[in-house]
């Protein structure tokens, strides 16, 4: 209860210096916001902001599909969030006919979908896993221009899950680009030369002391074609040998079972890698589900927790590398920064396929009376997209 009196999103009274003010709370299905008195923020002649009176936020029922039939129809104001870029054609179709228009906004950095290896499976399965070799191997295997052109429309850059260049822990185009070639003829000789070319069941599929390593992928269609990208990664590894087994589940069951150390390889977006030291959870085992190794997590708080897994030395040497960083000065912070992201993509922990894309949230739907909202923005989460627009100071037009 104490928790919810601190939200503002939850409770409606609490005095806050945003923009807008809740009218009630977010569990509802339909949500206000009036315009805050008390905001701080003036325009260049004066005028207190924001202009807008009030926002309204209705829940969509009915999944993805919904809200774009709702874009169509020309019954959204301005929405980004679960817009999908595959539907951008059909968007852009019907823009004079809703009187609304669709601009993109790229991703701030990182990969806008990404594998995250579980680096505290456990079996035959997780012993592969930590297995350097057997993880760059992988990443070679995939053929990542075909998943831009079909999944991304064409648009990103294939890329591993780091900075943006000109950021400052950005740690070079080498390290950016590493492994990014599609190679399944260097990718079969790694694997060979890592568990055995001989290691095989009676079946053809690789095997670890005689076991057979099977990738058990698990996504969620929460945004864009997430699920079938990792179709085509699955159908890439077992064209090297690696049995695969994609899952496309619900967003609840899909952190709910990785949380539980259930699943090899976790797809999501990696959207903080622009923010090392403030959000670790997808690169180090830090947090309830890190991406990281769920297990390993748990453990460095309760060893004898029930998924509590033992974290591998590379793994404790990670997380300590991002809990250094906000100690240190700014010169040896981003230097410390960069060696973050190039161990990371070094021992290849995750794998990047596109980034730089409006693949997630950055497909944004106007209506064409509303005013001020700009062509493109930062676009990540935790940038708190789309504040990146500056809502505050949008209108709409007489």
């Amino acid at each position: 209860m104490f928790d919810n009196k601190g939200q503002v999103n939850l409770n409606p009274d609490k005095p806050v210096i945003t923009p807008w003010t809740f009218d009630n709370t977010l569990t509802e299905p339909v949500v206000t916001a009036s315009r805050n008195p008390y905001f701080w923020a003036v325009d260049p002649a004066g005028n207190q902001l924001p202009y807008l009176d009030g926002i309204q936020l209705t829940l969509s029922e009915g999944g993805t599909e919904v809200g774009t039939l709702m874009a169509v129809q020309g019954d959204i104001d301005m929405q980004g969030r679960h817009i999908q870029l595959d539907q951008y054609t059909t968007l852009k179709q019907g823009e004079e006919q809703g009187d609304y228009s669709v601009r993109t906004w790229p991703t701030f950095a990182g990969s806008d979908v990404a594998f995250f290896f579980n680096m505290s499976m456990p079996g035959a399965t997780g012993e592969a896993i930590r297995i350097k070799e057997f993880r760059q191997a992988l990443s070679l295997a995939i053929d990542r221009s075909a998943i831009q052109e079909i999944q991304f429309l064409g648009l990103g850059t294939i890329r591993q899950g780091v900075p943006k260049p000109g950021h400052p822990h950005y740690p070079g185009d080498d390290i950016a680009s590493l492994r990014t070639e599609y190679d399944p003829d260097t990718a079969n000789a790694m694997l060979d030369a890592a568990l055995g070319a001989d290691a095989r069941d009676g079946e053809g599929w690789r095997t670890y002391n005689g076991e057979r390593i099977v990738m058990s992928i698990t996504v969620t269609d929460a945004f864009g074609t997430w699920p079938d990208a990792a179709q085509v990664v699955g159908r890439a590894w077992e064209a090297v040998g690696v049995k695969t087994d994609v899952n496309t589940t619900t967003r609840t069951l899909h952190f709910t079972r990785w949380q539980t150390n259930e699943w090899a390889v976790m797809v999501w977006n990696e959207d903080t890698a622009g923010f090392t030291f403030s959000s670790i959870g997808k690169r180090a085992p830090e947090g309830a589900g890190s991406f990281h190794g769920p297990g390993c997590a748990q453990w460095l708080v309760d060893p004898d927790g029930e998924n509590a897994f033992p974290c591998a030395d590379e793994s404790v040497a990670l997380l300590e590398m991002h809990k250094r960083g906000p100690g240190l000065p700014s010169v040896e912070r981003n230097a410390l920064g960069k060696e973050i992201y190039k161990t990371i993509v070094e021992n290849q922990y995750n794998i990047g396929i596109v980034g730089l894309s409006p693949m997630v949230q950055g497909v944004i739907v106007t209506k064409n009376s509303l005013k001020n909202v700009p062509d493109e923005a930062g676009n990540d989460w935790p940038l708190r997209t789309p504040n990146t627009g500056f809502p505050e100071q949008w209108y709409f037009s007489q």
